[in-house]
């Protein structure tokens, strides 16, 4: 599952110097997990948005506002996700290569795998945003709270 997602990210961030991160992150299920949360999840966040009537915002005269903090405090939820699940992919790893190349000042393995996490938490971050911009315009159409938003 991982070849669905790898292009994508490694599109942005690949660098031949450290394959041992890329082959970590594409062999394991980094990227598999990394993708889902840039596609799926934003979807399972908008849901409760548009259906679920026990929320405080179930009022479909709340406007705009309301639905842009709601993709913004998903955006964050998103961030930290894939902040932890790429550290927790790429840190907390038994493949005693890539902890060698992790723990070797000389080769800066560890510099540039905390860089690319925060690439890949932010790239996860803004996408987040426009999947669930993109989908709110499919999901308004079959909601009755918010059929008007965002407009």
């Amino acid at each position: 599952m991982s070849s669905i997602f790898a292009p994508f990210y490694e599109l942005f961030f690949f660098a031949p110097n450290y394959q041992l991160i890329f082959n970590q992150l594409y062999q394991g299920p980094g990227y598999f997990w990394m993708g889902i949360l840039l596609t799926l999840f934003p979807v399972a966040l908008l849901i409760p948005f548009y259906w679920d009537y026990k929320f405080s915002f179930r009022n479909p005269y709340y406007g705009v506002k309301t639905w842009i903090l709601w993709l913004l405090v998903s955006a964050l939820i998103i961030s930290i996700l894939t902040y932890l699940f790429a550290y927790q992919f790429i840190f907390a790893t038994d493949n005693d290569n890539l902890n060698l190349a992790l723990n070797d000042p000389n080769l800066k393995y560890e510099e540039y795998a905390k860089y690319l996490i925060w690439m890949y938490t932010l790239l996860n971050g803004f996408g987040s945003l426009v999947v669930s911009f993109i989908h709110s315009l499919w999901m308004k159409q079959f909601s009755k709270l918010h059929i008007h938003i965002p407009f």
